[in-house]
């Protein structure tokens, strides 16, 4: 297993509780804070999810904030780990879905999002790269992405599917455990990835998904925060890091053994101090 130390970045909220960045500083990591944006609303603006989309290959950042990434980011690093910073065309919008640009899900087979929903940018990349499509729970052949992959270089030995779903927080709404296995609260998610397996095409039935119960995890104002923004996995690792513990979460067992089962392993960031150890909706993170 590679050390953490083999990232070299951290992307967090700006408003991250000090003992969760200074962990991953003590980790040898370099924490790179998100940058707030003003028009979204106070609770998500500085969501990393909001804001960055990473697959390990391309880094897309919100239009508002491109400059701000490019100057935290290393291009020598990138370059070295052939990781490109690609700027979004279009700015967020407080309004949805204008808010949910980048948020997409990636769980290093799968895309999972609303293709509608997502930036010009991000749209474009993903007809160059999926192999095949599912959409809203039906298997859909692209005949346009099709004819690209043929002479596409930056196709070459990948088998990555986009998944098509209605609801345009994805990321937030998803904790992936590995390439075929995820977790959400989403019914509307959860539906999508039965009726994918219940499909006839072979090629899609290896994906797990666990529903839990909503709710149990802060969002500053709002009522309640999401699965997939109050954790983040560290691939090098195998890994999940999640942002409070799992034992304030009504579905916190079953969520235990989910991941252990599949051969993951699981840190719970909180304050062992303070009696307050609730999970917390960051927007997730992304190790680079």
């Amino acid at each position: 297993m590679k050390d953490i130390s083999d990232y070299k970045y951290i992307i967090l909220d700006y408003r991250v509780d000090e003992y969760i960045y200074k962990y991953f500083q003590n980790k040898g990591l370099e924490v790179i804070f998100t940058k707030p944006i003003d028009n979204i609303i106070p609770a998500i603006s500085g969501h990393v999810d909001i804001q960055v989309f990473f697959d390990g290959k391309k880094i897309f950042v919100a239009k508002e904030n491109y400059e701000y990434y490019l100057e935290m980011l290393d291009d020598k690093y990138l370059e070295k780990k052939g990781i490109k910073i690609i700027c979004g065309n279009e700015y967020l919008e407080k309004k949805y879905p204008k808010d949910v640009l980048y948020n997409l899900c990636y769980t290093g087979k799968y895309y999972i999002g609303n293709y509608e929903f997502i930036d010009n940018e991000l749209q474009d990349y993903i007809k160059k790269i999926i192999s095949s499509s599912v959409e809203y729970n039906i298997k859909k052949d692209i005949n346009e992405v099709e004819e690209r992959l043929k002479d596409n270089k930056e196709t070459n030995n990948r088998n990555d599917i986009f998944i098509s779903i209605k609801q345009g927080y994805s990321n937030c709404s998803i904790c992936v455990v590995d390439e075929n296995k995820i977790i959400t609260s989403d019914k509307g998610i959860y539906e999508t990835i039965n009726n994918i397996n219940n499909c006839d095409d072979e090629s899609n039935k290896k994906i797990e998904c666990l529903l839990i119960e909503s709710g149990d995890i802060d969002l500053f104002e709002l009522d309640y925060g999401f699965i997939g923004g109050c954790c983040v996995k560290n691939y090098l690792e195998n890994t999940i890091y999640f942002f409070g513990c799992l034992k304030e979460h009504k579905s916190g067992i079953d969520i235990k053994e989910f991941i252990s089962n599949n051969g993951v392993n699981i840190v719970e960031l909180f304050d062992y101090e303070c009696d307050y150890r609730v999970l917390k909706d960051y927007g997730g993170a992304y190790f680079i």
